[in-house]
């Protein structure tokens, strides 16, 4: 009986889309996905992969949905909107996007359920054009103004 009484209470909230109950920050991970749910809005990262050898090009794509009843604008310093480094199992940024800052602003605006789509290639190469080293590291992608949470994956590189 207490089955059937939590599952109606889950099942009621998730009907009523309460934006309050999308104020906390959450995380849902699998090997090749992680998201973050933060003030009503998803942030998704997705990696085509999670092992690498040193030819092969890390494709992953970072989303963010509003799942609020209200249009959400973000703005941000710069014309790039969407970045991320990777790191490694010290802390260490070994790679990064982006690595020029074009100084004007941007912006854009989701509607409610709406989505918007930022896709990245990384070819496992430091700003000085070498390969790093082979290892266990960690994606981490975000929008980029300050407040904005890290979505993070870990990869293997061998």
């Amino acid at each position: 009986m207490k089955w059937k009484t939590l599952f109606c209470l889950v099942l009621s909230l998730c009907c009523l889309r309460c934006d309050g109950l999308v104020d906390s920050a959450q995380i849902v991970s699998t090997d090749n996905e992680a998201q973050v749910l933060e003030n009503g809005i998803l942030y998704t990262l997705t990696v085509s992969e999670t092992l690498f050898s040193f030819g092969d090009t890390l494709k992953f794509c970072f989303e963010v949905r509003n799942l609020s009843q209200s249009a959400r604008q973000f703005l941000f310093p710069n014309i790039q909107q969407c970045g991320y480094e990777l790191r490694d199992t010290n802390g260490a940024v070994m790679v990064y996007e982006p690595r020029i800052v074009q100084p004007a602003t941007s912006e854009f605006t989701l509607a409610p359920n709406a989505r918007k789509r930022f896709s990245f290639l990384c070819d496992f190469r430091n700003e000085s054009g070498l390969f790093i080293a082979s290892g266990y590291y960690r994606l981490d992608s975000a929008l980029l103004f300050r407040s904005a949470p890290r979505v993070s994956v870990r990869i293997r590189i061998f």
